[in-house]
């Protein structure tokens, strides 16, 4: 009896490195497979953030440029053209408004929620800080967005109803969810904070939410550019000629509709960056602390 335990432990013992050898080539493997998934990483963020700066300078050009650009208040809404022997309704107000949900809902959302991709080795709590930055950021611009839109029509020489318009119905509702959402972000993992098995089974809630809630924003965007598109076309004279008979000098249409390429493309690349499960971020040594 004691000469087979013998026996067995001798063959244990001399199983055991290859067992150890094998388990770092696993390791290794892994590794390299990640190296080389992170080279494609970088490669996406690097498009990502390509595309939502094009976005940006597209969007502010025309929306700056388009029917007098920004105006605030009364300013933006009472406007006479040069061959007008009467005044018309303005849109300076909702450029303002086009612009900064723009900069809210589509690039203010997508970076933040790419914060936890792109600030892979820093302190989660630091990491944190940027990612509610951008989210309250966001709600921030929200605000005086709205606020833009409902001085263009309660200024407005013509009465203008509120909350008629799909655009708007589904607008509010993006809205009030995003804020719902972030509320109950901040007292899950920032204050008072759950305990770390509820935030572990919490985490892929706020996660598919915050997904769907940017692919809602993205076509609201899409939404409010083609109705703004339509309302100017047949509203503003020489927009009108320019849609029908595409005679006009900046084509600021087209630069509209290139923005908005953009948009698309820069959410799809958000979109693929959070869904890949081999890009998540790494817990760090703050976070198993946690």
């Amino acid at each position: 009896m004691e000469q087979n335990d013998v026996l067995n432990t001798d063959r244990l013992m001399a199983l055991r490195p290859l067992n150890m050898d094998l388990a770092d080539d696993a390791w290794k493997a892994k590794e390299q497979q990640r190296a080389h998934s992170l080279r494609y990483f970088d490669f996406l963020v690097a498009v990502s953030q390509f595309l939502g700066f094009l976005m940006l300078v597209l969007s502010g050009y025309y929306f700056s440029v388009v029917d007098r650009g920004f105006q605030w208040g009364a300013e933006g809404v009472n406007v006479t053209d040069e061959d007008a022997l009467r005044p018309r309704i303005g849109f300076g107000n909702v450029n303002f408004h086009g612009f900064f949900m723009t900069i809210a809902f589509v690039f203010f959302q997508g970076e933040a929620l790419l914060s936890y991709r792109l600030h892979r080795h820093e302190p989660k709590w630091m990491v944190s800080c940027v990612h509610g930055a951008f989210h309250f950021g966001a709600v921030i611009l929200v605000v005086f967005a709205m606020i833009a839109i409902v001085n263009h029509k309660d200024l407005s020489p013509i009465p203008l109803r509120h909350m008629y318009s799909i655009h708007s119905w589904i607008g509010v509702g993006i809205i009030a969810v995003y804020i719902i959402q972030l509320g109950v972000g901040f007292l899950a993992f920032f204050f008072p904070k759950l305990s770390r098995d509820l935030r572990r089974q919490f985490l892929p809630v706020q996660r598919t939410v915050g997904l769907i809630v940017f692919s809602a924003s993205i076509a609201q965007v899409l939404l409010g550019n083609q109705n703004y598109q339509s309302i100017q076309s047949s509203a503003v004279m020489k927009y009108w000629q320019c849609a029908t008979k595409l005679d006009c000098a900046d084509h600021s249409f087209l630069i509209q509709n290139f923005s908005m390429l953009a948009v698309v493309f820069y959410g799809i690349s958000v979109v693929v960056l959070i869904v890949n499960p081999q890009w998540r971020r790494w817990a760090t040594p703050d976070e198993k602390e946690a």
